[in-house]
Formats: C-alpha cells, structure tokens, sequence
C-alpha cells in the first residue's frame, strides 16, 4: 500500500514536492502532511535537507539514546534549503514499530537517487 501526499498547500519549498512524492510511495508511511513554509535566520547552502526531529503525538515511545527510541504512529521532519524552512509530518502505518535510525535509513533508501541529505 502507497502513503497518501496530503496537497492542501499551494507553496511548497523548491525541490520539495518530488522528493514528498517519492517518499508516498513507502508502505511505511501512511499519510505525509506538508505544514507551514517559513524564512529562517539562517542560509542554508547547498541541496535540500531533511531532518528527523521528535514526534508530534503521544503514541511515541522516548529512549534517552536517539537510536534505540521506538516510533509509534507519527514524526516530524523539517525541510531546509537556503534560508526557507518547511515542517512534514510523516504519519506511519498503525502496526509500524522502528527505531529513529531504522526510518532514516528507510527514507535514505526511498530517496537514494534523489538530491537530498537526510539527517
């Protein structure tokens, strides 16, 4: 089963919309949600950048050590190109459990001919 790219936003972060669509095609996630586009302080050079931060529900299971926490239903990614910024949120498959280094290494493989760094 396909995730579903939710496509109520009419602005995206240049670059962005391929790579989203390339991540629906995961059976991991279930929805992908694209939030709201901002300006950070910051000028990020380079390629587009996503980043896994913490979860946004009260289904996740939190280790002190980042590799050995359990995910459970939803994550928060933040994506970076130049000085704009743009929040996801990646909702995953009800029985899907995976540590925070399983899906980056997950999102890495859907994405491995795409020009993006995950981190």
């Amino acid at each position: 089963m396909m995730g579903r790219l939710v496509l109520n936003h009419s602005t995206f972060l240049p670059g962005l919309l391929p790579v989203l669509k390339k991540l629906a095609s995961s059976a991991l996630l279930r929805t992908i949600i694209p939030g709201r586009l901002y300006k950070s302080k910051s000028n990020h050079q380079g390629a587009l950048e996503l980043r896994l931060t913490t979860g946004f529900s009260d289904n996740q299971l939190v280790s002190p050590d980042e590799d050995v926490a359990l995910l459970m239903q939803n994550q928060k990614v933040i994506a970076r190109r130049s000085s704009q910024v743009q929040e996801v949120f990646l909702v995953l498959e009800n029985n899907s459990v995976i540590t925070r280094k399983g899906l980056g290494d997950h999102l890495r493989q859907i994405l491995r001919k795409v020009e993006c760094t995950i981190s």
